[in-house]
C-alpha cells in the first residue's frame, strides 16, 4: 500500500485512500474540487481542475455516502505545500483491512469484549450488580 509520508513531488499516484474533508467550488466558471485524503503517515491535499461542474457535484454526493476513493495523478509541490493534482478519482468501497488508514485496537474487539465481561463478572458491590443486570452490555 502506498503511503502518504511516502508521496514526493514529480510521483505519480494510483492509490485508495481515506477523504477526511472534501470541497466543491466554482469561481469564474472554472469548477475544481478539493478533497484532503489521510492515512496513519498523515495527509495531503488532492485537487481535481478542469472537471465538468456535473463531475464535481457527482464526486461531493458520492462523498457524503462513502469515504474512499482510488485517485489516480500526479504529486507536485505549489506554494511549499505537496499535494496531488488528480486526473481522475473513483469513489470506492472500503478495502476489507482498515488498519493503514485508522488507529485501531491492540486486540480483536471479540477479545476485548470477553475481557469487559470477566472484569464485570468480578464487580462485588450489589447496586452495581443490580444495574448491570438491567443494562444490555452487547
Amino acid at each position: 500500500m502506498v503511503r502518504i509520508a511516502d508521496l514526493a513531488p514529480g510521483s505519480a499516484v494510483d492509490m485508495i485512500s481515506f477523504v477526511s474533508f472534501y470541497e466543491h467550488k466554482n469561481n469564474n466558471g472554472n469548477n475544481w474540487v478539493k478533497l484532503i485524503i489521510k492515512d496513519l503517515s498523515g495527509e495531503m491535499s488532492v485537487m481535481l481542475f478542469d472537471f465538468p461542474e456535473a463531475a464535481c457535484k457527482n464526486i461531493v454526493t458520492d462523498l457524503e455516502k462513502n469515504k474512499f476513493v482510488r485517485i489516480k495523478g500526479k504529486v507536485e509541490s505549489f506554494k511549499g505545500m505537496v499535494n496531488v493534482k488528480a486526473k481522475s478519482v473513483d469513489i470506492v468501497s472500503p478495502p476489507e483491512d482498515l488498519s493503514p488508514y485508522f488507529q485501531i485496537a491492540s486486540r480483536p474487539y471479540p477479545e476485548l469484549v470477553a475481557t469487559l465481561d470477566k472484569l464485570i463478572e468480578t464487580i462485588t458491590d450489589t447496586s452495581i450488580q443490580l444495574m448491570i443486570a438491567y443494562r444490555d452490555w452487547k
